[in-house]
């Protein structure tokens, strides 16, 4: 269960491009804790997640990096 949501909020950041923790955490329905826990594994996994704090803030992917 837990992978799925992993891949989910992967492929959610990814066709968003941009996107925030409240809406990952509405989306999956899940916290906003839980959110940065699984993104860390993320990035631990290897996707090149960027974090951005402010008004133009949020969660994206690095645009270069592309799925095989």
């Amino acid at each position: 269960m837990k992978q799925y949501l992993i891949f989910g909020i992967f492929l959610f950041i990814y066709k968003n491009k941009t996107t925030t923790a409240k809406s990952i955490s509405q989306q999956f329905e899940i916290s906003t804790r839980t959110v940065y826990r699984y993104i860390e594994e993320l990035c631990k996994a290897g996707v090149p997640i960027i974090t951005k704090q402010g008004y133009n803030g949020g969660i994206s992917i690095d645009k270069n990096y592309k799925i095989e």
